[in-house]
């Protein structure tokens, strides 16, 4: 086992992409990119965000969205920026396309059959009886679940 990098096209739009080359951690949330690429992508990073490194350090980083390509899948993403010395591919934008780390052959893989998604499908539909979403009107809320129902519990006792 060894690092696994990805080529994926990333920028504002699915109009303006750059080819650019990742090293996949699945230990950092989000996708970090160097400030020059961020720059020259014309990336705006508008939320500070409190990340803590592997040292146990925090850092403050400006955190933004971008699109991204990558194999089959695209969609919206969260980018951060710093100097990091390669781009990193983090674990919010694998979830967000639906793939996943295969660690022995070094590749990504699709975790699930669909990339970003927002759910609309009938009971007749290729995903029926697989997916189950549930609301709490008390929070505003909507828990998204696969193969299995989600049991809603309340975080305090008002009934």
């Amino acid at each position: 086992m060894g690092l696994v990098m990805a080529t994926a096209e990333i920028g504002l739009g699915a109009e303006s992409l750059v080819e650019v080359e990742f090293l996949v951690d699945t230990g950092s949330l989000y996708t970090f990119l160097p400030p020059d690429l961020a720059d020259s992508l014309g990336l705006s990073f508008p939320v500070k965000s409190t990340v803590v490194m592997a040292d146990r350090r925090t850092v403050e980083v400006p955190v933004g969205v971008a699109f991204l390509r990558l194999a089959d899948r695209e969609g919206g993403v969260i980018v951060a920026t710093m100097d990091v010395p390669m781009p990193l591919l983090g674990a919010i934008a694998l979830e967000v396309l639906g793939l996943k780390v295969d660690p022995v052959a070094e590749t990504l893989e699709h975790a699930h059959p669909f990339g970003p998604a927002a759910l609309c499908c009938g009971a007749d539909g290729p995903i029926a009886n697989k997916l189950f979403i549930a609301s709490t009107r008390a929070k505003e809320s909507i828990v998204f679940g696969w193969e299995k129902p989600i049991e809603l519990v309340p975080e305090d006792n008002e009934n």
